[in-house]
């Protein structure tokens, strides 16, 4: 079973690498950007290491990004956003990423979220993704180049 843990500053060049896997439409992932977010209050940057096989604890293979803001509405709550969800392409399909979604739902349950929401491109590469956040509850609000995505937590 993977460990799934808030990352360090010493897996930031191993995050990047994974960025540079699913960012491929000419923004290239930032270094620093990354180390920045692993410090940033309200930011959880989680990792997957671990992985089944030889490579041993320090391979991290998964990443994903729960960040939370608080919005005053018709009620004051934290609203949480899933970005960045990635699973390396050799351990994808084998059930990793919903081990990952399901961590930061209880994650953002946790925190006291009332909802979740994710954007996941239209691309035919990103269909799997998408089709796994519906299967989680995630219900699409919104679509076109970017499927907006919610999934309420709390009432």
């Amino acid at each position: 079973m993977p460990i799934i843990e808030k990352a360090r500053l010493e897996d930031a060049k191993k995050i990047n690498k994974l960025y540079d896997e699913l960012i491929h439409w000419g923004h290239p992932s930032s270094l620093e950007s990354i180390k920045k977010c692993i410090n940033l209050p309200l930011h959880y940057l989680l990792v997957m290491r671990g992985a089944p096989g030889e490579e041993g604890e320090d391979f991290i293979f998964g990443t994903g990004l729960l960040s939370l803001r608080l919005v005053p509405d018709h009620h004051i709550g934290w609203i949480g956003f899933i970005d960045s969800v990635i699973v390396s392409s050799k351990w994808r399909g084998k059930g990793y990423g919903k081990i990952l979604m399901e961590y930061l739902i209880k994650l953002a349950k946790d925190l006291g979220c009332l909802r979740l929401e994710l954007t996941v491109r239209s691309d035919p590469d990103r269909k799997d993704a998408l089709e796994l956040y519906k299967k989680l509850g995630f219900k699409v609000l919104g679509e076109g180049k970017q499927n907006y995505c919610v999934l309420e937590l709390q009432k």
